[in-house]
């Protein structure tokens, strides 16, 4: 199965953050699975960490 990772999905398992359900964890590390993260996702970091290109009050950490 081939899985794309929303960008906070993708952030969030990079730092092994409890918030990554185990469910999505296990068919991340299924060998059997390909793990995709869009390169829109890439972009959106990018300009969310930029100096001011970042939304003020924006953590890519939380729920928003």
């Amino acid at each position: 199965m081939r899985l794309l990772l929303d960008t906070r999905t993708a952030i969030w398992a990079a730092g092994e953050d409890p918030r990554v359900p185990d469910t999505i964890l296990s068919a991340m590390q299924d060998p059997a699975n390909e793990v995709f993260v869009s390169v829109i996702s890439l972009l959106e970091i990018s300009i969310k960490n930029a100096p001011g290109g970042r939304r003020q009050g924006y953590d890519m950490s939380s729920r928003e």
